[in-house]
């Protein structure tokens, strides 16, 4: 199941570094300096863990867990949100991105984990897309069975004879999370639109809520790093927040 988007970075040594010396080799008002930037320090690191844990703590709705504007991959422009609390319409928007389930399937799949609500918001950059889909079900079992289900479906090979090279990779810094890249080359042989693309999908749980991430366009115009940016900004901030 993967929603499709809108458009099917010399160094030198730095003085600083002087200071880096044993505490015995600084001369005495050193030694006061350090200790006071110490101590001024864990004053701001133990206020910043309290401000980040205090959000962490916060309600989001639903429709905040897609990506803002500066989450979203590089040079995309946002699109509208699109929310949905009727499964029946959200499987008849996802349809023709199903490779081997059929819309009955995923209805059904959806259903039986308490399907609950979608939000959705496409962003359009040159000849590539980006999606960003959070899907609410009734706990975080029955969102791993769908996020089982989904990255399945997307590993499956399309019908028939297919010419799209599909893999897997790994996904740092989001517990188990999932990476698809698929491409078709220029030309590829095999039966299928013979127009060459290149995607990348992540997706992964928290919480009741399986978040879908994606982008497509031509080869070229996508990368797997500027995804796997986008998605890791994601999850740290909708990281064990709890719906409302």
């Amino acid at each position: 199941m993967r929603p499709h988007p809108v458009i099917p970075k010399s160094s030198t040594r730095s003085a600083a570094l002087r200071w880096f010396r044993p505490s015995s080799l600084r001369p005495p008002g050193a030694r006061l300096v350090a200790a006071a930037l110490a101590l001024v320090s864990v004053a701001v690191a133990a206020a910043l863990l309290l401000a980040t844990r205090g959000e962490q703590d916060e309600p989001l709705a639903l429709s905040g867990r897609v990506w803002e504007s500066g989450e979203a991959p590089a040079a995309a422009r946002p699109g509208q949100r699109r929310v949905t609390s009727d499964v029946t319409t959200f499987v008849d928007q996802i349809k023709d991105n199903l490779d081997r389930t059929t819309p009955g399937e995923a209805q059904r799949i959806l259903s039986e984990a308490g399907f609950k609500g979608a939000v959705a918001r496409e962003y359009e950059a040159d000849g590539a897309g980006a999606v960003s889909v959070a899907i609410q079900l009734r706990d975080s079992d029955a969102a791993t069975n769908v996020l089982d289900w989904s990255n399945k479906d997307a590993l499956s090979p399309c019908p028939g004879e297919c010419n799209v090279d599909i893999s897997a990779f790994d996904v740092n810094g989001i517990p188990e999370a999932r990476g698809v890249k698929r491409r078709r080359e220029q030309g590829a042989d095999g039966a299928g639109p013979s127009n060459p693309f290149e995607s990348y999908e992540i997706s992964f749980v928290d919480g009741h809520v399986l978040y879908v991430l994606r982008t497509e366009g031509d080869p070229g115009t996508t990368d797997r790093d500027g995804l796997l940016h986008a998605a890791q900004q994601l999850y740290a901030r909708v990281q064990g927040r709890p719906l409302p």
